[in-house]
């Protein structure tokens, strides 16, 4: 099995590091739990998100994985 779960040749994600860029630009995403907790991420749409909010949060993502 491959680090982060990526693919033979994947990009490997630096999970805390990336939640801290999140949050600095004001979203939360879940860092996992148990064995899985830091090596994967996790987005929930649950509660009072839009197409738009949604949309905000996935460009945020893009920037921050880009700095990494």
């Amino acid at each position: 099995m491959h680090q982060n779960g990526a693919k033979p040749g994947g990009r490997v994600v630096n999970v805390p590091k990336l939640q801290k860029l999140v949050k600095d630009q004001g979203f939360l995403i879940d860092g996992g739990y148990g064995k899985i907790k830091g090596t994967t991420f996790r987005v929930s749409n649950m509660g009072d998100e839009t197409e738009t909010t949604m949309n905000q949060l996935l460009a945020v993502m893009d920037e921050s994985i880009s700095k990494l």
